[in-house]
């Protein structure tokens, strides 16, 4: 009520100030007209007491209505200047009005709350010191300086840091213009502030976001709720080959490699239209027609009013690389589970074939040259050799053959083996070879299992090339990089020979080419193969920590291109093979230790019929027992690494502890057994690996025995 009172005050004060200045006025004009007429008439009697107090009442009732209607009117005046009030403070602007001295004489609730504080705090202060940082104060006094001179246009805007009571800054738009009196004079400023702290904040947080959209290491994709394509970052372009403008406004279809099911493409859409979010893995074409694979999460966008789907996000990562990774995986795990079975069976199988071998050379000199059934004797044995020879194969594909490995030069490899190649390959097909000597391809390997390689993809691309074509052998150099190993998913930094082997064949399908390397896969007839010609070839490579990698089209041809390390090492001296020694029989006494009766018996008969004597043992423990009772009459001990009771490793050491001169052959169906004990062998011993001729024994034995 005290402020009502105040304000109605203030409101009455003009028209009371009017009225008075009325009333002194006419009162003084009444007394004093009549004393000057009196005065200039000298006809002072005719101004009459009457006359005086008619005029003094006529002076109050106009001074009371010209009061009255002074108050009317500046009532009205307050009741618009509230109202205008009113509008500043229920504005969305900040108000302020400034004198020529840069003072506070108004400013609006806007403005109180945007910097926390109160209207009679500010009023009288100087606008430029009671807002801005001192940084900014400098700059707004030569604004303001500008505005009152008149160098200044009639508005001007700017925009400036604000400071508010407890020292937070918020930014603001102003834009001010002159206030000028009825004499044309500047009397202040009003500037009307925009308050954009919020909008800078979230624009600024938009542009936080489209740059981590366009520098996210994943494929980012927005499309509208039809499929067609409304934006992409700069990780699509670079993966997908495709620019920004071709894509816009077409269907991610234009991806689609057919490798990927169709089935797959129709849960994402029923799940994305009913606003759930769906992941999962694509295959898909770059522009340039390369696959890649791709694990995505595509989310419906709603609007958030009105929860309508508006748009479909995609979020893609490239995990080529990685599948890569799980199909070099999958394959190793293949090769394992086969090794583990080859070595499994090996020891077995070669005893078998040792038995057969060896029971068919006793026949074979049983018989006469020209008895009819040593043909079939002769097509025993050769049958034999060949399982022996899968066997090895296995082992070889399996990696679990030793290798004999040795510096050699690619090129020269090459060269030695150009002849076979064509005695393989057929004289309907042209070899040609392209060998590099930028320089020198030494690589630290087995020669054999080298060849081995070249044969089996020979004899591959003979095979692809029925009708003839082009072989070809390529060496070169080649430094491998981590930007390669990046984009191949396969290798390791360092200088590899590359060798590439091509022809201009059928080609190999894109399903089959997937498989191509897995054991016992074969596109071939029954009966033309066995399905682990690549397997080896691929075992060989790895065994050699190389890498391999095989680019085909169908009708178009195949390449195999080989990664082989090099090494600084010189190549060896060549080492010549003595020369064989005539072939003779015996009559010393042989140890045969085996578990396997038919190999046992074998190897007993084929060394009697040469005149030795044989004592058999079929456990460890047996074979040490003979030894120490016969050690004066035994030359050879033959023994084999696995037995019951005792390995013949166990014997041996307890043999050469008896007898350091004593003469010991080691036989095994499985060359890692071998590989393992080698250490501790003496000069005294060899090592026969199974399946063996007896022949190839019996000349061991006279061998050691000679020397």
């Amino acid at each position: 009520m005290m402020h009502d009172e105040t304000t109605k005050n203030k409101k009455n004060k003009p028209a009371t100030k009017v009225a008075f200045y009325y009333l002194i006025f006419a009162i003084i004009w009444i007394v004093f007209s009549d004393f000057l007429v009196g005065l200039l008439y000298k006809v002072v009697s005719d101004v009459t007491f009457l006359q005086t107090a008619k005029g003094i009442t006529f002076v109050f009732v106009t001074s009371y209505l010209l009061y009255k209607l002074v108050q009317r009117y500046m009532a009205k005046l307050e009741a618009e200047k509230d109202k205008l009030m009113d509008y500043f403070d229920f504005s969305n602007m900040l108000v302020v009005s400034i004198d020529t001295q840069e003072k506070i004489i108004f400013m609006n609730k806007k403005v109180t709350e945007a910097l926390n504080t109160k209207v009679e705090e500010c009023l009288g202060k100087k606008f430029t010191e009671f807002f801005y940082p001192i940084d900014y104060i400098t700059d707004l006094n030569i604004v303001f300086e500008d505005i009152f001179s008149g160098k200044a246009k009639q508005t001007i805007s700017f925009g400036t840091k604000v400071v508010s009571s407890e020292g937070s800054e918020r930014i603001v738009y102003w834009q001010c213009s002159l206030l000028k009196g009825s004499n044309d004079t500047v009397d202040g400023v009003i500037c009307y502030g925009d308050d954009v702290t919020a909008q800078l904040t979230a624009e600024s947080l938009v542009t936080k976001f489209k740059y981590v959209i366009e520098q996210s290491p994943n494929s980012v994709i927005i499309t509208d709720t039809n499929g067609s394509i409304e934006y992409v970052n700069k990780k699509f372009v670079e993966l997908t080959g495709y620019s920004y403008d071709e894509v816009l406004g077409k269907n991610p279809k234009i991806l689609k490699s057919g490798k990927t099911p169709p089935d797959v493409y129709t849960e994402l859409w029923k799940k994305i239209t009913s606003g759930e979010t769906w992941e999962g893995e694509f295959c898909n074409r770059k522009k340039n027609g390369e696959f890649y694979w791709e694990y995505a999460k595509i989310s419906p966008i709603k609007d958030p009013k009105t929860g309508q789907i508006i748009n479909f996000l995609g979020i893609k990562e490239d995990i080529t690389y990685q599948k890569k990774l799980e199909a070099e995986l999958l394959h190793a795990q293949k090769m394992e589970a086969i090794g583990v079975f080859a070595g499994g069976v090996a020891h077995d199988f070669n005893n078998i074939l040792t038995a057969i071998i060896g029971y068919g050379n006793v026949l074979l000199l049983k018989l006469n040259e020209s008895d009819p059934l040593r043909f079939y004797v002769e097509q025993i044995l050769f049958s034999s050799e060949k399982a022996a020879n899968l066997t090895q194969k296995l082992l070889t594909f399996a990696r679990k053959q030793p290798l004999s490995k040795k510096v050699v030069n690619l090129n020269d490899l090459i060269k030695s083996l150009t002849k076979m190649l064509d005695r393989i390959i057929g004289e309907n097909i042209e070899i040609k070879t392209i060998l590099s000597y930028e320089r020198n391809l030494n690589i630290f390997a087995d020669p054999n299992q080298i060849e081995q390689v070249l044969i089996n993809l020979a004899s591959n691309a003979k095979d692809a090339m029925s009708s003839g074509g082009m072989f070809t052998i390529e060496t070169s150099y080649f430094y491998m990089d981590d930007k390669f190993i990046e984009k191949n998913g396969f290798g390791s930094k360092g200088d590899y020979a590359v060798l590439k082997v091509s022809d201009t064949g059928t080609g190999i399908d894109a399903q089959v080419l997937q498989h191509i390397f897995d054991p016992f896969f074969s596109t071939k007839e029954v009966g033309k193969g066995t399905g682990l010609g690549l397997s080896i070839v691929y075992g060989i490579v790895k065994s050699h920590n190389g890498y391999i990698t095989v680019d085909s089209e169908y009708g178009k041809g195949t390449t195999f291109s080989i990664y082989l390390p090099l090494t600084k090492k010189a190549i060896e001296a060549s080492i010549h093979e003595v020369e064989e020694k005539p072939f003779k029989h015996g009559g010393e006494t042989v140890l045969v230790a085996e578990d396997d009766k038919l190999v046992l018996n074998m190897i007993k008969d084929f060394f009697e019929n040469y005149g030795y004597k044989v004592i058999t043992a079929s456990n460890g423990d047996e074979a040490l027992s003979y030894f120490k009772e016969y050690n004066n009459d035994i030359a050879v001990s033959i023994l084999d690494v696995v037995m019951p009771k005792k390995s013949g490793i166990e014997v041996y050491r307890q043999m050469k502890t008896l007898n350091p001169l004593a003469k010991i052959i080691i036989m095994s169906g499985y060359a890692t057994e071998l590989d393992k004990c080698k250490a501790d062998l003496g000069k005294d011993t060899l090592v026969v690996q199974k399946p063996v001729s007896p022949k190839e024994l019996v000349k061991m034995i006279r061998d050691l025995l000679d020397k």
